[in-house]
């Protein structure tokens, strides 16, 4: 019995360890993004599934205090008493947690993106074409894949997996056609 709630206490300091950990990401995201409205709601979901997760671990501690104040009183059924709802918060904040990994990694994933079309911009305002029709097909492309990137954020409110395969999707035909106007194929 009492190893069982020693096994609870363990999972309890793993849930806050990832709780300390998605806040870090959460604050360098939020830090990063600070004046970006289009990405403000992702962070605003993703802070509010951290602090869902923060309230289940409260929950769990009291629940964990109460099993303890129960066991001297009733040694052969308090773990009984609290075993439903303990495993029951382990299970919400297990599906908490990836949310907010999902999250956590979509905006990674975002960032990536927004840092490669800046350096193709950087590439294309350095390159020295004698084709403006060309330039101007490209700086195209790169508006659009701005615009991709913005979608992509807002998908992201909805559904991580979704912004991520959209993403994906359309920058990778938008490199495509990128790398053949930029060698002069139509």
């Amino acid at each position: 019995m009492n190893r069982d709630l020693k096994q609870k206490e363990n999972e309890l300091k793993k849930m806050n360890r990832e709780i300390v950990r998605l806040r870090k990401n959460y604050d360098r995201a939020a830090k990063k993004y600070a004046d970006a409205s289009d990405r403000k709601d992702a962070l605003i979901t993703l802070k509010g599934f951290i602090d869902r997760a923060q309230d289940l671990a409260g929950r769990m501690t009291d629940a964990i205090a109460r099993a303890k104040e129960s066991a001297p009183q009733d040694p052969d059924s308090y773990w009984y008493d609290n075993n439903d709802e303990l495993n029951e918060l382990q299970e919400e904040f297990n599906d908490i947690k990836n949310t907010a990994n999902a999250y956590t990694n979509v905006i990674r994933t975002l960032k990536d993106a927004e840092k490669n079309i800046r350096s193709l911009e950087k590439e294309v305002s350095g390159m020295n074409l004698n084709d403006d029709e060309r330039m101007d097909e490209l700086r195209s492309l790169l508006s659009q894949a701005y615009d991709v990137l913005r979608e992509a954020w807002n998908m992201a409110i909805e559904s991580p997996e979704d912004a991520v395969s959209y993403l994906t999707e359309n920058l990778d035909a938008l490199h495509y056609q990128y790398e053949e106007t930029l060698n002069g194929e139509e």
